[in-house]
């Protein structure tokens, strides 16, 4: 049988490919800021709610982002881990400058989306065929 666990490298092709629209990584760069403000001012006041609603602050704006922005993009299958690490590599490489650029690197990776399609697009080390 066939393993169809992704690695982060993986995921986080899978994950750019969803956040191909400059419009959407801005949404997720200010929704993670504000997640972030959240947890870390629920723990200076201590309250609890504030780190329990951390998350949600977070990943709701953006995932609204990316169905009015993004259409049809396919998501990676939701990986806890992964998905709070790809949000965090995306805002500090925003916050960096450097996000663009790691959009266009993997586009260029794995060359021109096809019609009708966005983001990047499968190869071998994603889905593990030969093309």
């Amino acid at each position: 049988m066939e393993s169809t666990a992704l690695t982060f490298e993986e995921y986080w092709v899978r994950f750019v490919g969803a956040h191909v629209r400059r419009a959407t990584r801005r949404v997720q760069f200010v929704a993670t800021s504000l997640g972030l403000a959240s947890a870390f001012a629920g723990l200076v006041w201590k309250r609890g709610v504030l780190v329990v609603l951390a998350p949600a602050v977070a990943w709701v704006p953006t995932w609204l982002a990316q169905r009015a922005f993004e259409g049809g993009a396919e998501r990676p299958p939701f990986h806890a881990a992964f998905e709070a690490a790809a949000n965090l590599k995306m805002w500090r490489m925003t916050l960096a400058g450097t996000m663009d650029a790691e959009v266009e690197r993997l586009a260029a990776t794995d060359g021109p989306a096809r019609d009708g399609e966005r983001g990047p697009r499968p190869n071998m080390v994603t889905d593990h065929t030969l093309h």
